[in-house]
């Protein structure tokens, strides 16, 4: 099963991928670095065959059982899963439903359907252009009212995780000597005081979407602009009491000194988006979200990596992300066209090399110049290999 699953993986991403055989196939075999969307096509021909295959097994076993056949047929199918049912999600019923007319009488209605070979992906709704504009990243923070919003921002963008992982840290989970931070599910350390000091009401809301590990990677300059800003808020806003240990307050009268968490999600959008607005960032940058898009998009494609490559390997990522699927991870991957073709005015990210920032522009040109020699290299590699086979030959 692991070689079907790296099918897809081979044609996709090729040596870029998390599967270990996706990649030595393409060492051997170059990938053709297809789309998502033309993968499935290929995918739907393999799939038929496979079909078939399993179809002729089952018919062939029936005759030898019966002395019709001698051919030696496998008892067993290939794929241990071939042809099962599992559970219909709400989005396949309702479409089922709304263009059938027969499972709309049907009692009950769909309740499975048979499991696919292959998962389609299909066409990623995820725009680029919807990532914050890292270049824009000082303006906008000039434009938010406080420094708690600030250091918000700054940690988001830092390290990627979610705005519900960032609001819930705690003191303890911030290491201002090492200047690494840590993002550490509730649900392991149930008796905190911090969390016990809640009210239900406010307990409940204490959040966790999978993250599998507590350490993070920060980026520069953000980690820098966090610890400032950190600080400038611990100084100047922060109101020291013993009720919990949680990093962001309220800063307002009535609840001054609560869990910021705790507020109601669309207040926090709406000043995200007034200081977009007077930043002149474009309306597609959504909301806080938008900071962990580029988060994601700048270590995938242009985080400088030792080997003189850059991005670093999917599989990473999506462990930094807290990704269960790594579909989540993928469409965030801008290869081959995609890094040749996006414009360079929605260019979201930058690097920080020897303490100067480097505007995304400029490390798109590097990538892709990385990706030159490396394809340079592999094809020297094997003109030299056929230099050498041809001599041996001629000798």
């Amino acid at each position: 099963m692991e070689i079907v699953d790296s099918w897809r993986e081979y044609l996709v991403m090729g040596d870029d991928s998390g599967f270990q055989i996706a990649r030595d196939v393409s060492l051997a075999l170059p990938s053709p670095r297809i789309l998502h969307t033309s993968a499935d096509t290929k995918h739907a021909a393999l799939s038929r065959f496979l079909k078939l295959s399993e179809k002729w097994r089952k018919d062939t076993l029936t005759l030898t059982s019966l002395g019709l056949d001698a051919n030696a047929v496998d008892p067993l199918p290939l794929l241990s899963d071939f042809g099962h049912h599992v559970p219909m999600d709400a989005y396949q019923r309702h479409a089922i439903l709304r263009s059938s007319l027969l499972a709309g009488v049907v009692a009950g209605g769909p309740v499975s359907i048979k499991k696919a070979i292959f998962e389609t992906e299909g066409r990623y709704e995820f725009d680029p252009v919807k990532a914050f504009p890292m270049d824009s990243f000082d303006n906008f923070c000039d434009k938010l009212t406080s420094a708690r919003d600030k250091a918000i921002a700054s940690l988001e963008l830092a390290i990627g995780c979610r705005s519900s992982e960032g609001l819930q840290l705690l003191w303890e989970d911030v290491d201002f000597e090492k200047r690494t931070i840590k993002l550490v599910n509730p649900v392991t350390r149930p008796n905190h005081s911090s969390y016990l000091s809640l009210c239900l009401e406010d307990r409940e809301k204490l959040s966790w979407k999978g993250r599998s590990r507590s350490d993070t990677i920060p980026i520069e300059p953000f980690i820098s602009h966090f610890f400032h800003y950190l600080e400038e808020y611990h100084r100047s806003e922060y109101i020291p009491h013993e009720r919990h240990s949680f990093v962001f307050q309220i800063l307002h009268k009535e609840k001054l000194g609560a869990p910021y968490f705790t507020t109601d999600s669309k207040t926090r959008e709406l000043a995200f988006k007034r200081a977009r607005d007077r930043a002149d960032i474009s309306k597609s940058v959504k909301g806080h979200h938008s900071f962990r898009h580029s988060y994601a998009i700048y270590m995938l494609n242009y985080c400088p990596m030792l080997d003189g490559t850059f991005g670093a390997p999917l599989t990473t990522v999506q462990d930094m992300l807290g990704h269960d699927d790594i579909k989540a991870t993928k469409k965030y991957a801008l290869r081959d066209a995609d890094l040749l073709n996006f414009n360079l005015q929605f260019s979201n990210t930058m690097a920080y090399n020897r303490g100067d920032c480097m505007r995304q522009s400029s490390l798109k040109i590097e990538a892709i110049s990385a990706e030159i020699r490396r394809l340079e290299s592999k094809r020297d590699a094997l003109m030299d290999s056929d230099a050498k086979h041809d001599n041996r030959f001629i000798g």
